[in-house]
């Protein structure tokens, strides 16, 4: 009790200087005077009751920020540790150092505990959620599309399209560097890649003028792996997983550092057989007459992928660093095709078959290389700093598709001659870019972002179409085929400015212009279109302390979503003779508006309410030819698209032993548009429910049950149904750093991707299963020295460019 009375009059006295606010700054070590990462530190006032909580990041470092002065202690705790209580400290001063606390085992689990440093699966830091995919047994054994299809707010249509919070026209990068691909090439990249290589995938809502003004719902950065030891140290991995077909994936990062260099590299290699089975009916109307193509689509496909990331900084001096990067990846792929369509009800006299039978085969490669220089320099302790990047990208994909076509009658006899169909698709893509950012902090805690970014595109897409009747010879089809080039120039500029207005506000706005010019030439059509025009692109964010534990936070930003290379190339292709897609030369691009406000409890509990309006919107649409029994697919400009969403997202602390993790998410999405004199207005209330359970079952154990669920929701023309999954898997570190895992995917099969449309005269439903429910086991080795500086994180040039092209 004396002690009591001792503090309560200690913080009694503190109370005088309030008025003053300081920022505390300490690091956190284990036994071997290692940091310590994601512990838990709590600054305490002299009453015992807490002020702020902080957790520890990689290098074990917590801070506390707008710390009123006074007299507190800190409370140090982690799992197989002794709780750590300082000393009584007063803070008079606008920054304070904390002296380094160092942590001890319990004794009485010395025999026994295992520690273990292991960040939380999702954590809010600002503007960003971020998804830690290394603690999550079931996320880390498969592929960087699996993953990223756990993240909260995240759905994947049919294996083409992302959207966040029931929006598309995410925006992806790959360590702070933009995918030059169509989200479609992108997603089968990402299929590519094992999971093992990446650190965390991180989403950000309303991104600041520094980054590009693409992507209208937000921007999803995959950060890959950096090691952060000195001298050779690094991870090695096996995967072995089976669905209805076996895959499997060897992978390994390596580092060696010293105080004049750092090399890194990561490296894998992966086999995957998928079995993909799409099922599709679509209803025909010919006056009273209505004729159903079912189609069952089979897509037995085999790939080996190769995938490799290596580096080096130099450091030149204390202030100067300079880097050389290189990223490669080939991805050859071989499918085989089984296509069969029965036609039910009404059959045309003039064209009597009841079932086309369409089978082949589908090869392709596609090869991905990256070439990055850069240098930094810091100026000066205030902390002015200049960044200069040079890129060179390219990619390449070679695809050919062979189809024989047969048709039958109801008795199984073939009524028609069969003939096959054989085309060749070559396209290249070649991007130089180069940028420079600039940094100045200033005396009032402000800070002036300055930059500047030019990017040169060279696209060349050609495809060439050989038909034969029978067993005949193979003929030219000249009229299906189709040479496109394209060539676009974006030259930018930003300024950014952060600033503190007294202890409760800081606000950030920030103005990025863009100047685009491109020319899209179709060799074949002999015609060209030409666009110039330039954009200004505001960005701003407001946060407000209310208290120590409310923070709100309001954010606007202006963004463009461009077409894809491939989408304004006019040529048509077949995906069989009664369904085609086509490119749409007039394509323009879409800009949204959009609107944030979050509210932060105790930097743990978010809420955030979300709304944009996107005029010109662009999406995908099917269409009914009319007096045929023909459709097809293209991208159109639409009117108006609006998408109003709230999110609440919170750790829950249930049991010492058990963590769980919730987000809810429910959006509005509206389309109104008028296309092929039909009005579509699609509109509907969708929810998102994700729940994560950890639990530390002790001696190395621990264990992971997930589940999420998408309501129905509206897509553009389509209309989605349902769909979730309950997933769990198990995992055990040993002593010496050594993993295993085990993990279920989609335990009861609810994960399959089914809809619809019913617009323009088009009745269509669908449903694609393409293995979800998968077994996995997987086991890592680290080696080496564990523990030192990270390789140094970079955005590269050629950022922006790398999503848009379309294979």
């Amino acid at each position: 009790m004396k002690k009591v009375f001792i503090l309560c009059c200690l913080a009694t006295a503190s109370c005088f200087q309030l008025f003053a606010q300081s920022k505390i700054t300490g690091k956190l070590l284990d036994e071997k005077k290692q940091a310590l990462s994601f512990a838990t530190v709590m600054l305490m006032k002299s009453d015992s009751s807490m002020l702020k909580g902080a957790l520890t990041d990689d290098e074990g470092i917590f801070v506390f920020e707008d710390v009123p002065f006074g007299k507190y202690f800190t409370q140090a705790q982690y799992v197989g540790y002794a709780k750590f209580n300082s000393a009584l400290i007063e803070i008079n001063q606008k920054e304070a150092q904390l002296t380094d606390i160092q942590m001890n085992i319990a004794s009485s689990e010395l025999k026994e505990v295992v520690i273990t440093v292991k960040k939380p699966l999702l954590e809010m830091k600002g503007d960003k959620l971020i998804m830690n995919i290394e603690s999550s047994p079931i996320a880390s054994q498969g592929n960087a599309l699996e993953a990223l299809r756990r993240a909260p707010g995240v759905a994947i249509r049919d294996e083409k399209d992302i959207a966040l919070r029931g929006k598309t026209g995410v925006l992806v990068m790959i360590d702070d560097k933009i995918t030059q691909m169509s989200q479609e090439d992108m997603l089968r990249y990402l299929q590519s890649m094992p999971a093992t290589m990446i650190d965390r995938i991180e989403i950000i809502n309303n991104p600041s003028a520094r980054y590009d003004a693409s992507g209208t719902s937000g921007i999803i950065n995959i950060k890959l792996k950096k090691d952060k030891n000195i001298g050779l140290n690094g991870t090695a991995s096996a995967i072995a997983r089976y669905g209805r077909t076996p895959k499997g994936t060897l992978s390994t990062n390596l580092n060696y550092r010293n105080k004049q260099v750092n090399v890194f590299g990561n490296f894998s290699a992966d086999h995957r057989e998928q079995d993909n089975r799409q099922h599709f009916e679509r209803d025909i109307y010919t006056g009273t007459n209505m004729t159903t193509f079912d189609q069952l689509f089979i897509q037995d496909q085999k790939e080996n992928n190769l995938n490799a990331k290596v580096g080096a900084d130099f450091f030149l001096s204390k202030n100067t660093t300079f880097g050389i990067m290189a990223t490669a990846a080939r991805n050859p792929e071989n499918n085989a095709i089984d296509n069969t369509i029965d036609v039910i009800g009404y059959i045309p006299k003039d064209d009597p078959f009841t079932q086309l039978y369409a089978s082949g085969t589908n090869p392709e490669l596609a090869q991905r290389y990256a070439f990055n220089s850069n240098f930094k320099h810091i100026f000066d302790t205030l902390g002015r700093e200049l960044t200069i990047d040079a890129d060179y990208s390219t990619f390449k994909k070679e695809e050919s598709q062979t189809i024989k076509n047969q048709y039958f009658n109801n008795a199984k006899q073939e009524i028609r001659e069969a003939f096959s169909l054989k085309n060749d698709n070559r396209t290249n893509f070649n991007v130089f870019a180069a940028k420079a950012d600039y940094v100045h902090p200033m005396k009032n805690k402000s800070t002036l972002e300055l930059g500047w970014k030019s990017s040169w595109v060279g696209i060349g897409n050609s495809i060439y179409f050989e038909k034969k009747m029978g067993d005949g010879a193979w003929t030219p089809e000249t009229k299906r085929n189709n040479d496109f080039d394209y060539v676009e120039n974006i030259n930018a500029a930003y300024i950014n400015y952060n600033f503190p207005i007294g202890k409760k506000w800081n606000i950030q706005s920030g103005l990025r212009m863009e100047n685009t010019r491109n020319t899209g030439h179709s060799v074949t059509l002999d015609s060209t279109l030409s666009f110039n025009y330039t954009n200004l692109f505001p960005t701003a964010n407001v946060n407000y302390t209310l208290n120590d534990k409310n923070m709100l936070s309001l954010s606007y930003s202006l963004r463009v979503n461009r077409p894809s290379y491939q989408e304004l190339n006019p040529f048509v292709y077949y995906i069989d003779e009664f369904t085609y897609g086509k490119g749409n030369p007039f394509l323009r691009p879409e800009f949204s508006n959009s609107l944030t406000l979050t509210h932060t409890f105790m930097d743990m509990v978010s809420t955030s309410v979300f709304y944009s309006k996107t005029k010109n919107s662009m999406m995908q649409v099917l269409a009914q030819e009319p007096n045929s029994r023909n459709a097809y697919q293209t991208t159109a400009n639409l009117a108006d698209y609006d998408n109003f969403s709230f999110t609440i997202a919170s750790p829950i602390p249930i049991k010492k032993w058990w963590n769980s993790y919730a987000s809810v998410t429910g959006f509005w999405n509206s389309y109104r548009a008028t296309y092929l004199d039909s009005k579509i207005d699609n509109s509907q209330w969708s929810w998102n429910v994700y729940l994560e359970n950890n639990f530390t079952l002790g001696k190395g154990f621990s264990a992971e049950l997930s589940a999420w669920a998408n309501t129905p929701l509206v897509w553009g023309v389509f209309k989605m149904k349902a769909q979730g999954s309950v997933d769990f898997g198990v995992s055990k570190k040993f002593k010496n750093g050594n993993k295993i895992k085990f993990g279920v995917t989609d335990i009861f099969k609810m994960s399959n991707t089914r809809g619809g449309v019913n617009d323009n005269g088009l009745v269509f439903r669908m449903n694609n299963d393409s293995e979800p429910r998968q077994a996995r086991l997987s086991f890592s080795m680290p080696f080496g020295n564990q523990n030192v500086k990270a390789a140094r994180e970079r955005k590269t040039a050629t950022s922006d460019e790398m999503g848009r092209v379309k294979g």
